[in-house]
């Protein structure tokens, strides 16, 4: 008896075939790398699909949920369905399940590391106790209880708390979503800007509100940039754009480098057009040694490590529990990991 086909349309891991392994499945792999793929060719390489395994760069049409008749389920690697014709997937009886990532979730964190780090001026603070900048006020260490010591900070840097503060997230997909999310938890104003904007009842629920993007950018105290890199968002922040910004504010870019013009953002840093940086990307990678905005002291960085990969656990825990879930279905069982977007109907069983 042939083994039931899994169309992974997602990066290929080290771990994925211990996770669909070949005695257990045949796997199948689509990547995005290069060029997008057409419809016809997703298409053709579902026909025979028994799950499809899909990240959001892929659009699962009619046209793909009919072509593939032995489909028992469409596994998102996500949270959002919006790339999934459920309607269709609903007529053909294919039940959709959504798994919420903790490869997003970490890199949503990311925009908090680098918001708290900039605004509590964190790296400038801990220069100042390991350089004992205490002595250039004159001061002596002694011994502290709860009822004595020094009552200031004796590092006197400016900080900011992060509570009532506006924060403008350029993009609302799956991370974008989880940075709202948390920032609303910190009590957070909330502002996005989108390609499609939601719906207002979907905005209501969130407690966000959609601004063009130059309005965005100039109300907000922290632009945290969640978009795709294409030509259509290439260095989608420039002299101009930057130039909206307040000079009181943070720019984070956890997303792709590209969407910065990064000669302008060092002018903008520099001049102090904009208070500070939080980048994990750039234009080149790894950043060139002596990279000009490396020589700021209002920008943090990090190695494009928001996603805590490849030696930290997310991404492998992602690939186990979507494969979980389809070895489950493939099976006969139900889902274990996210939830049901749509059931199993009629027509599923007579696919199985």
């Amino acid at each position: 008896m042939p083994l039931p086909v899994v169309l992974w349309c997602w990066t290929d891991t080290p771990w994925l075939r211990q996770c669909l392994p070949p005695d257990r499945v045949d796997l199948r792999t689509l990547s995005t790398r290069g060029e997008a793929v057409s419809e016809k060719d997703f298409a053709a390489a579902a026909a025979e699909a028994d799950a499809i395994v899909v990240r959001r760069y892929f659009q699962v049409t009619r046209r793909v949920i009919a072509g593939a008749q032995r489909l028992r389920l469409i596994q998102r690697l996500g949270r959002m369905t919006g790339n999934i014709d459920l309607a269709a997937a609903r007529d053909a009886g294919v039940p959709v399940a959504a798994l919420p990532m903790g490869l997003d979730m970490a890199v949503a964190e990311h925009v908090f590391l680098f918001m708290l780090a900039l605004s509590k001026n964190l790296l400038g603070s801990h220069r100042g106790v390991v350089e004992a900048a205490y002595e250039k006020r004159g001061l002596t260490p002694t011994v502290t209880s709860e009822r004595s010591g020094l009552a200031e900070c004796w590092v006197p840097l400016p900080m900011e708390a992060l509570y009532r503060k506006t924060l403008g997230v350029v993009g609302m997909g799956e991370i974008g979503s989880a940075v709202a999310e948390r920032a609303g938890a910190l009590g957070m104003r909330m502002l996005y800007w989108t390609r499609t904007r939601l719906a207002r009842d979907e905005e209501a629920r969130r407690g966000i509100q959609y601004l063009p993007l130059e309005a965005l950018l100039r109300e907000s105290d922290f632009v945290s940039l969640h978009v795709p890199h294409t030509p259509a968002t290439n260095r989608l922040l420039g002299e101009r754009e930057l130039g909206w910004m307040k000079p009181t504010a943070y720019l984070i870019n956890v997303s792709r480098g590209g969407l910065i013009d990064e000669a302008a953002l060092w002018r903008a840093l520099r001049d102090k057009s904009i208070a500070g940086a939080g980048l994990d990307v750039f234009e080149q990678e790894p950043v060139p040694k002596g990279h000009p905005l490396l020589t700021l002291e209002n920008v943090i960085c990090t190695p494009h490590s928001a996603a805590i990969y490849p030696r930290g656990s997310n991404i492998e825990q992602d690939v186990q529990q979507a494969s979980e879930n389809v070895l489950s279905v493939l099976g006969g069982g139900a889902i274990i990991h996210g939830s049901l977007i749509s059931r199993r109907t009629a027509a599923a069983e007579q696919r199985r």
